[in-house]
């Protein structure tokens, strides 16, 4: 889903940015296409929990993340600032730091993001529950 400019709603779109529908009908393809696809992005963070900031797994997956969102919300929207401004590593240095300092950063990095990414979940599963067609705004 793509945020519409200036916060006026959500625009149903699909990964590829087609629009999916004007209706918010249960159980729609591609609705439950982009549930699949940030489930995914959230049970990877699991896998996650033994490497660094600095490996390629985690990378790949923050960079995969971000285009999830992108693709979903837009380039431009809340949530993938939100998620862009989640830090992995400590804000502050200091020559006394122990590298738990640097690991328990990460851990709390990834749980926020976990946390963002659920409730992201929870917002696309409100959508697709049963309820009357609405007309989405075309922005």
């Amino acid at each position: 889903m793509k945020r519409q400019a200036k916060g006026t709603g959500l625009k149903v779109t699909g990964l590829d940015g087609s629009l999916i529908s004007n209706c918010r009908a249960p159980g729609n393809p591609q609705m439950v296409r982009m549930l699949e696809e940030l489930e995914g992005r959230i049970k990877a963070i699991d896998g996650l929990s033994g490497t660094s900031s600095v490996s390629g797994d985690f990378v790949r997956w923050r960079r995969q993340t971000e285009a999830t969102l992108k693709a979903l919300y837009g380039e431009e929207s809340t949530e993938v600032q939100d998620f862009n401004a989640i830090y992995y590593s400590p804000v502050f240095l200091t020559c006394r730091m122990s590298d738990e300092a640097f690991h328990e950063s990460y851990r709390n990095g990834l749980e926020e993001a976990r946390r963002l990414l659920q409730a992201c979940m929870k917002t696309l599963r409100q959508l697709d529950e049963p309820r009357s067609c609405e007309r989405i705004p075309r922005g």
